[in-house]
């Protein structure tokens, strides 16, 4: 071949490379989410790959029934920031609302923010299994230091099942009741409005310090941190979650 030819050629061969169907490479990436029917969504449902189910409707539709297992990140604070409740950019997320269009915008924000393996899969009114409502515990961590010593614990949601940690030592299965015992003290005493509390009272020493993380499977959470200040209703609160934990060091 001539080399005035060949150099003809160039543009042509470039060309290629844009075109649909075309590679110039071994491996190309995703260009976008990927759209999978309801049905495609289920069996994905069944792998043990690690996947999550992210219903991006609000907090107050997520409660009133969503698919077992879900997890609520609203469409609305799906925007910059990748969200806490997602760390992994290669799992499988599977992504729906109520009726198709949050989701496929949702899925689309993901996408844009680094997730490579984004699914969307509709809107859970073409959903015909099993609703759950309300919401529960995924992750719970109270360490309380003074005068008395406390233990520490620690609770996560491990697939389908409980699992917690005393004083950081080796994990052990916890039964769903009494999770569910400590979710009804959270929401007697609003314990979620104790989000953000972090204060210091420095005219009282060798008193109690304590510090607070729960994550819930709607996606909320609560973070509060004190150091002789307590937040409202916090001695009952505890109090009664420390009987419940308590027993689980008796055991």
């Amino acid at each position: 071949m001539k080399k005035t030819t060949l150099f003809k050629m160039i543009p042509f061969i470039v060309l290629l490379c844009f075109l649909p169907g075309t590679s110039c490479s071994a491996s190309q990436k995703a260009t976008s989410f990927t759209r999978i029917s309801m049905e495609e969504a289920k069996s994905m449902m069944e792998l043990d790959d690690g996947h999550v189910i992210v219903d991006v409707r609000t907090a107050e539709e997520y409660t009133s029934g969503h698919i077992p297992g879900a997890i609520c990140i609203p469409n609305e604070t799906i925007y910059k920031d990748r969200p806490s409740a997602l760390p992994d950019l290669d799992q499988v997320i599977l992504v729906y609302c109520r009726s198709g269009n949050r989701s496929k915008r949702s899925a689309r924000m993901l996408y844009e923010m680094g997730y490579t393996n984004v699914y969307e899969f509709g809107g859970i009114i073409d959903w015909d299994g099993e609703i759950e409502t309300g919401r529960t515990l995924s992750t719970f961590s109270v360490y309380r230091y003074g005068e008395i010593r406390y233990d520490s614990y620690s609770i996560f949601l491990d697939e389908d099942s409980y699992h917690i940690s005393v004083n950081d030592e080796e994990p052990q299965s916890m039964d769903e009741e009494t999770v569910q015992m400590l979710m009804e003290v959270i929401e007697a005493y609003n314990v979620s409005s104790w989000d953000g509390f972090d204060e210091t009272n420095e005219n009282v020493l060798d008193g109690e310090g304590f510090s607070l993380e729960i994550g819930f499977t709607d996606g909320t959470s609560v973070k509060a941190l004190g150091d002789n200040a307590f937040p409202d209703q916090y001695a009952d609160a505890m109090g009664e979650m420390w009987d419940i934990l308590s027993h689980i060091t008796e055991e």
